[in-house]
């Protein structure tokens, strides 16, 4: 059995109302929207939290410059306050993936092994949960990464979601199959992406290989290349912007003087590489 149709009972059990949640299951999705807000406005240092540890599962998938500079910074470098913003796009996300889970309960899946951490040779993370026996990673997306994930195509990963299932599947070694059950945050739309464990990237391979990447002395080649605006200046891709390290990393940049931040009228910063061209 596998949950080939989990996204149609779920559309089922909302639009036909025969089901309810249980008084437990609304629990737990309350108390779990209690803990996302709480999380706003909890200001303690990330440095106390799991993203802090270099090796995760969670960051089997970053890109080999970003976990050498995290190895080799020192803790408190690499702390940045998130911009409001984007500490209430996570918040609602979170929010999001828990009213999935609500959604899946009440459609008659079986929910287990909720946070479960697993380790793989030293290596530690924790799953989402388990569907039906299935290892699934719940995710909320923007309608641009929904596209890929209905369309069953992570090839372009920046987050390094494939990497992160892979460890979960390889690490309980139950079943050779595991997905991503996704909203789309901005139309409601629901998909599931099965993966076949033979699609994964090997879990112990990158383990290996990320640790030597660590042990050297020098960072590797950076992750991406500047892309560049119609007046012919430079700037930071998306791999890069959400990188605590990229004012570090890209130092040099505009003769010396690291990278310059411009937001345009539509609000959207960018973080120019080389400012040469004409300003818009």
């Amino acid at each position: 059995m596998t949950l080939s149709n989990i996204v149609e009972d779920i559309r089922a059990t909302i639009e036909n109302g025969e089901s309810s949640p249980s008084a437990k299951d609304l629990d737990i999705f309350l108390e779990e929207v209690r803990n996302a807000v709480i999380g706003l406005f909890d200001r303690r240092d990330s440095r106390d939290t799991e993203e802090n540890n270099i090796l995760r599962f969670s960051s089997l998938g970053k890109k080999d410059r970003q976990l050498w500079y995290k190895a080799h910074t020192q803790s408190d470098a690499s702390y940045y306050p998130l911009p409001y913003d984007t500490a209430l796009k996570f918040t609602y996300g979170n929010i999001l993936e828990s009213l999935l889970l609500l959604l899946v309960k009440t459609a008659g899946y079986d929910v287990s092994d909720s946070q479960k951490e697993y380790e793989l040779d030293g290596v530690r993370g924790h799953i989402d949960c388990k569907i039906d026996g299935y290892v699934v990673d719940c995710k909320s997306a923007s309608g641009y990464s929904f596209g890929k994930f209905k369309k069953g195509d992570l090839m372009d990963d920046p987050f390094g979601y494939m990497h992160q299932l892979g460890a979960y599947i390889q690490a309980d070694g139950m079943k050779n199959e595991g997905g991503f059950l996704v909203i789309n945050k901005e139309s409601g739309e629901i998909c599931y992406m099965p993966v076949h464990d033979l699609e994964l990237p090997n879990a112990r391979e990158r383990i290996k290989e990320v640790k030597d990447i660590i042990s050297k002395e020098t960072p590797p080649e950076r992750c991406y290349k500047p892309a560049k605006a119609r007046d012919g200046r430079e700037y930071l891709k998306t791999g890069c912007v959400y990188c605590n390290f990229k004012d570090k990393c890209w130092e040099d940049s505009n003769q010396g003087i690291g990278l310059v931040y411009e937001t345009g009228s539509d609000g959207k910063t960018r973080y120019y590489t080389n400012t040469m061209g004409d300003p818009f």
